[in-house]
């Protein structure tokens, strides 16, 4: 006995869903397995996209406070050095 379906890209044979990919029919819960498969690969590359974005932020961030500190230093040390030299000039 024969029980066939086929309707566009889908085909059921007894009961069981084939999908058309490229020429080839593929078992339909192959495919959502496959499908579920690359969406959650996508899902990790993108998690792991935005904490190295983050991390980026981060370091950038440090950078520039070190950056603010490191001026602020150089500042103060010309002060002190400006205030020794007017001490000594007296």
């Amino acid at each position: 006995m024969m029980c066939y379906q086929l309707n566009g890209d889908t085909m059921w044979e007894c009961g069981r869903e084939y999908k058309l990919i490229d020429g080839r029919w593929v078992e339909a819960d192959k495919l959502n397995k496959i499908n579920q498969a690359i969406k959650e690969t996508i899902n990790e590359k993108q998690t792991e996209q935005q904490m190295i974005n983050q991390n980026q932020e981060d370091i950038q961030k440090v950078q520039i406070q070190q950056d603010v500190k490191d001026q602020e230093d150089i500042q103060n040390q010309q002060k002190e050095k400006q205030s020794q030299l007017d001490k000594d000039q007296k």
